[in-house]
C-alpha cells in the first residue's frame, strides 16, 4: 500500500467510524443509489431526491437550494440537469447521491484542512458522508454497469479496488463550498474499472425491466444480440428492438455445391454437363457422375453391354466417385477426378480411352498419365488432358487432332505446347487458350483453322494462333467450326458456316472469324455438330445454326437460323452444352433442361420423342 492508499484508508476509516456511530439517523435508505461511470457525476435525467433538486454541481445544505458551490438541504441530491425517482435505473457514466447517506442534515461542508482531494484519494467529511470502502465493494473485474441498466441499492456503496482514486482535477473542495461538476468525477482506471456497457451492479435492487434488452426473449440492441439461426440460408436480424429472421438471397452460396432456395439450403443435382454425339453426362454434387443416350458403345458407363443400348433417364456411371469435370465424345466420355486422374469409358476402337487398348469398355478404367490433369476434352474420336500445362493427347489422329505421330495413339502424347491453362476439343480438333491468345490445330477442312487457308491436305499437328479482336477466354469446338468468347462477351466463329452456324447472317464458310450478329454479355459458349449457343448475364440461352431437329429451342419448321435465336424458357442459366442435334442448359438451382432430337435418349426426360420446348431431365429438378 503506498502513502496515498494509507491517506486514503486512514480518512475512510475515521470517517465510517463516526458516520456509524454518531449519525443512524442519516443512513436510512430511500430506495435507491447510483451506479459510477468513469467520467460522469449523474444521469441526463435520472437522479431521486425526497426532497428538493439542486443544479448542475450544487450540493444541499439543510433547508436551501444553491447553485454551485453552494449548501442545500439534506434531502437533496446533485443532479446533472434533472430529477428521476428513487429506484430508477442509471445509465453508464452517472452518478447519483442516496436522499439519506449523501448529505449532512445540518452541513456539507468539506473543510479544507479536513478534506483532502488527492488523485489518487478522495475523503468527504465526517459529517456529510462517506464512501465506505468495506460496504459495497465494484470489482471491476466481476461487475458490469449495462448503459441503461444499472441498479443500485440506497443502502451503502462503496467502489472498491483495493483504493477509491478520485481525480484531483474533478473535484473541488473548498472551506465553506463544494462543487460537483456533472461528468467530471473520474474513477481512476487503474483501481475501479467501469466499463460503460458491461458493468452492471445490482445491491438488493433491481434494474427497471425497460431499460435492458433481454436477448433470451428476442429483445435486441443490434444483430450481434441476437442468436444464431443455425443455417446460411436464415439471415437472423434486430428490427425495432426484436430479433427477426428472413431467408437469405435465392441461390446464395450456403455449402459445397449447395445454394440457398427459399430459405432451404440445397444441394444442386448437377455441378457440371457435358453433351456428346448422341449423349449428354452430368457430374453430382457427391462427385458421381449420372449419363443418358445412346448406350450402343458404352458411352453411360453403367457396365451392361448390350442390354441397354438407349437410356431415356438418367443412369449411374458405375464406381465413379471424386469426379469434378466430365467430357463426352462420339460414343465415350471421361472423367477428371478431384485428385487429377482421368477415367475414361466406352468406345475405344482408335485409343480415346487411352489405357492402350483398342476396346470398347462398358466402364471407367485410368488413362494412363505420367502426373495428375487439371483439366479434360473430347473430340469425336479423340482425348486430351492438361499435365503441367501442357495438352496430351490420345485416340484417332487422322487429322492430327491429338499431335503428331501416328494416325491411331493408344496412349498419351504431347503436343507441343506450354503454360496452357484452358483446353477444348471437339470432332476433329483441339484448341487452347494461353495469355488470351486463341490457338488450334487438327483438321482444317473447312477453314477451322482461321488461317486463310482450307483443305484436306492443310491440317496441322501444331497450335495455330487464331487472329481474334480481344483475348479469347473460352473456344467451343463444333463439327468443322469453332467458336470463341472474346472481350465484352462477344462472339467470334470461323470454319463451316453452311448452316448459318458462323452466326454472320450467311450460309458460307470463312477461314477467318467472323462477328456473330447480336451477341454481347454472354458468359458460355457451345458448339454441336452445326449449332452453337451461348448463355447471356442474365441467364438467358440464345441459339444458332441448324435448326431441324429443334436445338435451337425453335419449332423445327422453321429451319437453320443465320441469326441468333432466344431459347424461350430458360432463364436461370449458367452453363450450356452442345451434343450433335440436342442441346442441355445447368441452371442456377443445379437442374438440367435439354431440347433438341430426342429419340436416342439425348434428352433424358424419359420419352423417346424430341422437343423443341426445353424439358427437365428426370430427377434434377
Amino acid at each position: 500500500m503506498n502513502h496515498r492508499q494509507l491517506h486514503t484508508f486512514g480518512l475512510a476509516y475515521g470517517l465510517a467510524s463516526i458516520l456509524l456511530t454518531g449519525c443512524p439517523e442519516d443512513t436510512e435508505d430511500s430506495g435507491s443509489f447510483a451506479g459510477a461511470d468513469a467520467g460522469a457525476v449523474a444521469d441526463s435525467g435520472s437522479v431521486a431526491d425526497s426532497g428538493a433538486v439542486a443544479d448542475v454541481g450544487s450540493v444541499a445544505d439543510a433547508g436551501s437550494v444553491a447553485d454551485t458551490g453552494s449548501v442545500a438541504d439534506a434531502g437533496s441530491a446533485a443532479d446533472a440537469g434533472s430529477a428521476a425517482d428513487a429506484g430508477s435505473v442509471v445509465d453508464a457514466g452517472s452518478v447519483a447521491a442516496d436522499a439519506g447517506s449523501a448529505a449532512d442534515a445540518g452541513s456539507v461542508a468539506a473543510d479544507a484542512g479536513s478534506a483532502a482531494v488527492d488523485a489518487g484519494s478522495a475523503a468527504v467529511d465526517a459529517g456529510s458522508a462517506a464512501v465506505d470502502a468495506g460496504s459495497v465493494a465494484v470489482d471491476a473485474g466481476s461487475v458490469g454497469v449495462d448503459a441503461g441498466s444499472v441498479a443500485v441499492d440506497a443502502g451503502s456503496v462503496a467502489v472498491e479496488a483495493g483504493s477509491v482514486g478520485v481525480d484531483a482535477g474533478s473535484i473541488g473542495v473548498d472551506a465553506g463550498f463544494a462543487a460537483v461538476d456533472a461528468g467530471s468525477v473520474a474513477v481512476d482506471a487503474g483501481s475501479v474499472g467501469v466499463d460503460a456497457g458491461s458493468v452492471a451492479v445490482d445491491a438488493s435492487s433491481s434494474a427497471d425491466a425497460s431499460s435492458s434488452a433481454d436477448v433470451g426473449s428476442g429483445a435486441c440492441a443490434n444483430a450481434g444480440d441476437c442468436p444464431a439461426t443455425g443455417s446460411k440460408c436464415v439471415v437472423a436480424a434486430c428490427k425495432s428492438g426484436v430479433c427477426t429472421t428472413t431467408p437469405a438471397k435465392d441461390f446464395a452460396v450456403c455449402g459445397t455445391h449447395k445454394i440457398c432456395l427459399s430459405g432451404l439450403c440445397k444441394t444442386r443435382w448437377a455441378t457440371r454437363i457435358s453433351a456428346g454425339y448422341q449423349a449428354t453426362c452430368a457430374v453430382r454434387a457427391d462427385g458421381s457422375v449420372m449419363c443418358w443416350g445412346d448406350n450402343t458403345n458404352g458411352a453411360l458407363g453403367d457396365g451392361k453391354p448390350g442390354s441397354n443400348p438407349v437410356s431415356h433417364t438418367p443412369v449411374a456411371v458405375k464406381g465413379m466417385t471424386s469426379a469434378v469435370d466430365v467430357a463426352v465424345g462420339q460414343g465415350h466420355a471421361c472423367v477428371r477426378k478431384s485428385n487429377g486422374e482421368l477415367w475414361c469409358w466406352g468406345r475405344g476402337v482408335q485409343g480415346q480411352l487411352g489405357n492402350g487398348s483398342t476396346k470398347n469398355k462398358w466402364t471407367p478404367e485410368q488413362v494412363s498419365l505420367i502426373k495428375p490433369a487439371t483439366a479434360i476434352a473430347t473430340g469425336a474420336r479423340h482425348s486430351c488432358g492438361l499435365i503441367d500445362g501442357a495438352p496430351w493427347c490420345w485416340g484417332s489422329n487422322t487429322h492430327k487432332q491429338a499431335g503428331s505421330g501416328g494416325t491411331t495413339l493408344k496412349t498419351p502424347n504431347k503436343v507441343n505446347a506450354s503454360a496452357i491453362k484452358s483446353l477444348f476439343a471437339g470432332y476433329d480438333n483441339t484448341c487452347l487458350v494461353k495469355g488470351g491468345a486463341a490457338q488450334c490445330w487438327g483438321a482444317n477442312i473447312e477453314g477451322q483453322l482461321a488461317n486463310g487457308k482450307k483443305g484436306f491436305f492443310e491440317s496441322s499437328a501444331s497450335p495455330l494462333k487464331v487472329l481474334l479482336p480481344d483475348s479469347a477466354s473460352h473456344l467451343a469446338v463444333g463439327d468443322g467450326f469453332i467458336c470463341a468468347l472474346i472481350g465484352g462477351g462477344k462472339v467470334r466463329c470461323w470454319g463451316d458456316g453452311s448452316a448459318g452456324q458462323l452466326g454472320h447472317g450467311l450460309k458460307s464458310d470463312s477461314t477467318t472469324a467472323v462477328h456473330v450478329i447480336g451477341v454481347f454479355g454472354a458468359t458460355d459458349l457451345a458448339a454441336g455438330q452445326g449449332h452453337a449457343c451461348v448463355v447471356q448475364l442474365k441467364g438467358q440461352v440464345w441459339c444458332w445454326g441448324r435448326g431441324v431437329e429443334g436445338q435451337l429451342g425453335l419449332d423445327p419448321t422453321k429451319g437453320n437460323q443465320t441469326k441468333v435465336q432466344q431459347v424461350p424458357g430458360v432463364t436461370d442459366a449458367i452453363a450450356v452444352t452442345a451434343g450433335a442435334y440436342h442441346t442441355c442448359a445447368l441452371t442456377k438451382t443445379g437442374e438440367v433442361l435439354c431440347w433438341g432430337q430426342g429419340k436416342h435418349g439425348e434428352l433424358g426426360h424419359g420419352k423417346t420423342a424430341g422437343s423443341h420446348v426445353p424439358v427437365s431431365v428426370v430427377g434434377s429438378k
